[in-house]
């Protein structure tokens, strides 16, 4: 019996040993799980993996206004108003440049670049005598501003006829007149431009003042009273303009002049003199004060010293 149970061990081992040494000679990866195949992303979801790129910040808008006025001797002066709408409303833009042009039929000429001022305001004068008209007879210009990080790109522009107005002063006695003349130019010669409304400014240390204003005849004539009692620079001089503002095909028409019409007024710093209105009183009247004081207080010093006269004498 016990001789059966030791065989029975003996062929239990070996095949125990070698059950272990088959599995021990077993390539490891026979036994291992394939990985799942790797799918191809869709093109859909490709897009979907791909970063998003950043957006632009969004810009405010801007607006180019072009004006012209016309003066004497063929003489243009271009003003570019350049503004931003900021919370609904539209505010001046300082310190930006803005490029003039003049537009040809087939071409433009870079006339230059002038920087804003705190009104948003850029001015340029050229003269127009070698420049030549488009196809219909207009001196054509533009005014652009490039745009910036926080500010679009915009433009204005303008087309006008050539003008010219002639100012003559007149002074007779006590009575100052301002002659006007306005014409355009033709085939047939200089035109009056009638029927035109005509404003006279004078400058003033803030903006300018409006003096007198009038409407040319047909012969583009106009006279325009002056008042006299109007104050100058320490000479008298006035600075007078004369406009017409806005007109249809022509832009602003002015004329402007330069005379000792004025009461002369210095506008340096001084000392003022001694008078009741001023910091420094006149001598007699500090004079008056201080003996008027005396006799008060002198009054004050001999009540006191009766009171203490009857004191002692009590």
């Amino acid at each position: 019996m016990v001789s059966k149970i030791n065989q029975l061990l003996t062929s239990f081992g070996k095949t125990v040993f070698a059950l272990l040494l088959i599995l021990w000679l077993t390539p490891s990866n026979l036994f291992a799980q394939d990985p799942p195949a790797k799918e191809e992303p869709t093109e859909e979801a490709a897009e979907a993996e791909e970063p998003e790129e950043a957006d632009e910040p969004e810009k405010f808008s801007s607006k180019m206004s072009l004006s012209t006025t016309q003066f004497l001797g063929d003489t243009v002066e271009l003003q570019g108003l350049l503004r931003a709408k900021m919370d609904k409303s539209w505010a001046a833009v300082p310190n930006e440049k803005v490029g003039f042009f003049a537009i040809g039929d087939e071409d433009e000429k870079a006339l230059g670049e002038v920087v804003t001022n705190a009104k948003g305001i850029a001015k340029f004068r050229i003269s127009t005598k070698a420049m030549a008209l488009n196809a219909d007879g207009y001196l054509a210009f533009a005014a652009r501003f490039a745009g910036n990080d926080e500010l679009e790109e915009s433009d204005g522009d303008a087309n006008i006829l050539r003008a010219s107005m002639k100012l003559t002063p007149v002074k007779e006695d006590s009575t100052i007149t301002i002659s006007l003349n306005v014409t355009a130019p033709s085939p047939e010669g200089e035109t009056p431009i009638a029927e035109a409304d005509v404003v006279v400014y004078v400058k003033r240390m803030v903006g300018r003042l409006k003096v007198g204003e009038g409407t040319t005849d047909e012969e583009g004539n106009v006279d325009i009273d002056f008042p006299t009692d109007l104050a100058g620079d320490d000479l008298g001089n006035l600075y007078i303009t004369a406009v017409i503002e806005d007109y249809e095909e022509y832009g602003n028409i002015a004329a402007t002049t330069i005379q000792a019409w004025g009461r002369p007024i210095s506008y340096e710093i001084s000392e003022l003199p001694k008078s009741l209105w001023s910091p420094h009183p006149p001598s007699w009247m500090v004079i008056t004060f201080f003996v008027l004081m005396a006799a008060v207080w002198g009054h004050y010093a001999i009540v006191l010293y009766k009171l203490s006269q009857l004191k002692k004498a009590s």
